[in-house]
């Protein structure tokens, strides 16, 4: 039960760091040293949406622009925490102009 309570907490962390960041117009450096990322896109391959990964292995941490979540998996244990819209749309945008160029 603990540890669901961190994991649940962590993911709250990355969207608060996110909103401020967002708020203060440098969400962009947030991306810098992103571990991995998964373009989401359509038969015409055109963006829809991306996975950004930002922790791998214990645990495991990705923002999803498709569920608008942060969401966290540490073996058996999972966890999630919503993204204000405005800020996904921002993050969609950015990666959008990333996977265009």
């Amino acid at each position: 039960m603990e540890r669901e309570k961190e994991n649940k907490e962590y993911c709250k962390r990355v969207v608060d760091e996110m909103v401020e960041l967002y708020e203060q117009g440098i969400l962009t450096v947030y991306f810098d040293d992103v571990l991995d990322l998964e373009y989401i896109v359509n038969r015409q391959k055109e963006f829809v949406s991306v996975k950004v990964f930002v922790t791998l292995g214990g645990p495991t941490c990705w923002i999803d622009t498709h569920e608008k979540k942060v969401k966290l998996t540490w073996g058996n244990e999972k966890a999630s925490w919503c993204i204000p819209s405005d800020v996904c749309d921002y993050i969609d945008e950015i990666f959008q102009e990333i996977y265009e160029c």
